[in-house]
């Protein structure tokens, strides 16, 4: 997994650190002092992960490392916006055990901010022609008569694996960019 230092600028943008809050939020809650006794007092005597919570969150460092493998995920960002969803979820689950109105707020508060603060999408250089119909690959096709090797990628909104592919490529659209690929 490569870090580059404009990784650790993409960092800096609201959707990676309300989503790393998110991710710690319970075992923070349960952690401190001043929290937990305001939060879970009335049913817990002390303020410590009992065994039920250390296997969700065990449970969970599983999930997230054998799907983010399976994945392919090769930058740090793409690992972290797969982890959260994991995360999130075992979150759901340990807020739901705690008490059923935390679990409801908890999802409330998921949606809220899935809606408002969605995953940061690539904004930078490229030189990407995209086909969205059969018109305009023949109208590429037309103005390119010279011998010009094209290299087709299918590319889906909704696929991870494409998702976190689509910086790479447009990046390597820019630098190897000649009038002879496309």
């Amino acid at each position: 997994m490569a870090i580059h230092r404009k990784d650790f600028m993409l960092l800096l943008k609201p959707y990676y650190w309300v989503n790393i809050i998110l991710t710690f939020s319970y075992v923070f809650c349960k952690k401190t002092n001043f929290i937990c006794q305001y939060i879970f007092a009335p049913t817990e005597k002390t303020c410590e992960l009992d065994v039920k919570e250390l296997e969700i969150l065990l449970f969970l460092m599983i999930v997230v490392m054998i799907r983010t493998r399976k994945a392919g995920s090769v930058t740090m960002l793409a690992y972290l916006s797969s982890s959260f969803l994991y995360t999130k979820g075992a979150n759901l689950l340990l807020w739901f055990y705690a008490d059923v109105r935390f679990g409801l707020l908890f999802t409330a508060l998921v949606i809220v901010i899935s809606l408002l603060i969605p995953e940061p999408t690539y904004s930078g250089p490229e030189n990407v022609l995209y086909f969205r119909s059969l018109a305009t690959l023949e109208e590429a096709l037309k103005e390119n008569k010279q011998h010009t090797v094209w290299l087709v990628c299918f590319y889906t909104v909704w696929n991870p694996m494409c998702s976190n592919f689509a910086p790479i490529f447009s990046q390597l659209s820019v630098e190897y960019e000649t009038k002879y690929l496309k």
